[in-house]
C-alpha cells in the first residue's frame, strides 16, 4: 500500500531536484497547482497515469517514485537463475539464513 505522506515527500523532493514550482509541475502534469499541493502534503495521490508521466519527467522509475526504501532494496538485489527460474537473494541481514541457503544451492 502506497504511503500518501511518503509518496508527497518523494513528488516535492524529485520536482524541487529539477527546479520546479509547484504550478509548473502542475502545467506540466495538465492538473491544478492545488493538485500538486494535495499530494505533496499526503491529502490525496495522483492517478496511476500520472504517476507514469510524472516519473517520466523525473527520470526516474515507477517503483522509485511509489516504493519506499525497503521495498526498493529488496528488488533491487540481483538475480541469480537457477533451472530457468531466477531467485532474488535478499540482503543476509534481511534474511540471513534463507540467503546462505540459496548461495550454497548455486
Amino acid at each position: 500500500m502506497i504511503n500518501n505522506i511518503e509518496l508527497g515527500r518523494r513528488i516535492a523532493a524529485k520536482r524541487k531536484d529539477i527546479a520546479l514550482t509547484q504550478s509548473q509541475l502542475a502545467d506540466a502534469l495538465h492538473v491544478t497547482p492545488q493538485a500538486v499541493s494535495r499530494w505533496e502534503t499526503g491529502a490525496g495521490a495522483p492517478s496511476t497515469e500520472i504517476l507514469l508521466s510524472m516519473s517520466e519527467l523525473f527520470h526516474i522509475s515507477m517503483n522509485e517514485l511509489i516504493a519506499d526504501d525497503l521495498t526498493l532494496d529488496r528488488i533491487s538485489q540481483k538475480p541469480f537463475v537457477k533451472k530457468d527460474i531466477a531467485f532474488y537473494i535478499p540482503d543476509k541481514e534481511y534474511a540471513p539464513e534463507w540467503a546462505q541457503r540459496m548461495e550454497d544451492q548455486n
